[in-house]
């Protein structure tokens, strides 16, 4: 099993993201051919001096 979490830049669009996660989990399983299991998930960043989060921090926002 694979597991990561993958840094992306806060500009990058639901397609981006996608596309991104899709090639490093092909490279993961061309190198890696034991890996029957890749988790791989988007790096969220959330403000630790905000009262509570808002929802932009919690949901990926898209304009595709």
């Amino acid at each position: 099993m694979v597991g990561a979490k993958v840094s992306l830049q806060p500009t990058c669009t639901m397609l981006e993201v996608s596309a991104i996660i899709n090639v490093a989990e092909r490279r993961i399983r061309e190198a890696v051919p034991a890996a029957k299991v890749i988790y791989l998930e988007p790096d969220v960043y959330l403000d630790p001096n905000a009262t509570q989060p808002t929802t932009s921090s919690i949901v990926m926002l898209s304009s595709d």
